[in-house]
């Protein structure tokens, strides 16, 4: 098996300094702290921290290691969904 992970959701840009608003990453693989920002629109009160980023190597992970398409409707509905199905997957 082999796999390439690329995060297309924000592409370069030709900006010197691009500036990203709001969510970015694939959905599937957002911390759940920052879903729950983006969720309640308080993107900007949030710090990006060390940890988000193992939260993130987890649900990569998590997604690699299970069957196709078991964890799909991680992709479907809005922030909140995903959230609430990948906490149920935890406890």
């Amino acid at each position: 098996m082999a796999g390439i992970l690329v995060d297309w959701d924000v592409p370069p840009t030709r900006d010197d300094h691009p500036k990203h608003e709001g969510h970015t990453g694939a959905l599937p693989f957002v911390a759940l702290d920052l879903l729950e920002a983006f969720h309640k629109h308080k993107v900007d009160s949030i710090e990006h921290l060390y940890r988000h980023d193992l939260e993130t190597l987890l649900w990569v992970l998590a997604w690699s290691l299970y069957p196709s398409g078991a964890l799909y409707r991680w992709h479907q509905g809005t922030y909140e969904d995903c959230r609430s199905r990948k906490a149920l997957f935890l406890y």
